[in-house]
């Protein structure tokens, strides 16, 4: 249960771009509780300042690493559990919560301040995994969007300008995915669910969506193809973006216990399959 402290979202009367002179006037402002960790408690905001290896900033796109497994010279020296930020990070993930993004002026990225600790606005997480990191440990690392990327995050270095990514706007900020070929996928199973049998009708005709296998955008790469595409029931595609769905290399769904649905004209690509149970290991 969230602290009766915990603050989801924009705090009154801070401003996206508002700058701090220190993490104390951070944390007394409530931006950012905390004056050391990485991830607040209950995972209202991340700090981003020295950061892991395996952080990415873009921008109005992130890959941070959770926390964990480091000594005091923040070398990674075991691997990350799940407890603590982490896990507060995966709920606001499973719940649709907004998270604050700070920077501080040791981040080694082009939008960086100089001096103080900056607000940057509200970010979504697009996605989450576990994986091997930059020093050859288990870390967690998750995908950030920026909700309102029309606001550009500042640029120290004005060489390397702002990356923007096609998003449609509903509940958090998402990738666009409904190409061609996911249409071509869905048509080809009219719209029933692959691994449920579920068809769902409206108004508007039948509903369904694409569940890329190997996921899209960095740092994963999956290609938007037919053998990495498969037509799903929101349900069923929740259950796999968040890992309580597996698909198995025969293609078995646990813990249902059936296989996928496939017609004879559509081939999923099994190394797909695999890097998806490598991030759920």
């Amino acid at each position: 249960m969230s602290s009766p402290t915990a603050v989801y979202g924009e705090i009154e009367g801070i401003p996206e771009g508002f700058k701090f002179e220190n993490r104390q006037a951070a944390h007394d402002s409530n931006i950012h509780r905390g004056t050391v960790q990485g991830i607040a408690a209950e995972g209202t905001s991340i700090c981003l300042n020295e950061g892991y290896a395996d952080d990415i900033d873009n921008g109005d796109e992130i890959i941070y690493t959770g926390q964990g497994g480091q000594d005091d010279k923040r070398n990674q020296i075991a691997d990350q559990e799940f407890r603590a930020g982490n896990k507060f990070l995966v709920e606001s993930y499973n719940q649709g919560r907004p998270v604050r993004v700070i920077r501080g002026p040791k981040l080694k990225s082009a939008y960086a301040p100089k001096s103080g600790y900056r607000y940057d606005g509200l970010y979504f997480i697009d996605s989450y995994w576990y994986e091997t990191g930059h020093h050859g440990f288990k870390v967690y690392r998750f995908r950030l969007i920026k909700q309102n990327p029309e606001v550009s995050v500042p640029v120290a270095d004005a060489s390397k300008p702002a990356k923007k990514i096609a998003r449609v706007t509903s509940t958090i900020s998402r990738i666009v995915r409904d190409t061609e070929v996911a249409r071509k996928v869905k048509e080809l199973y009219g719209y029933r669910c692959q691994i449920c049998s579920t068809l769902i009708s409206t108004n508007r005709g039948p509903y369904a969506e694409a569940c890329h296998i190997k996921p899209l955008g960095r740092p994963h790469d999956g290609d938007d193809s037919e053998d990495n595409i498969l037509c799903l029931c929101p349900n069923c595609h929740v259950g796999i973006d968040r890992f309580g769905l597996h698909i198995l290399e025969d293609l078995t769904v646990q813990p249902i216990g059936q296989k996928i649905t496939l017609r004879p004209s559509h081939q999923i690509n099994l190394d797909n399959v695999r890097y998806l149970a490598s991030l759920a290991d």
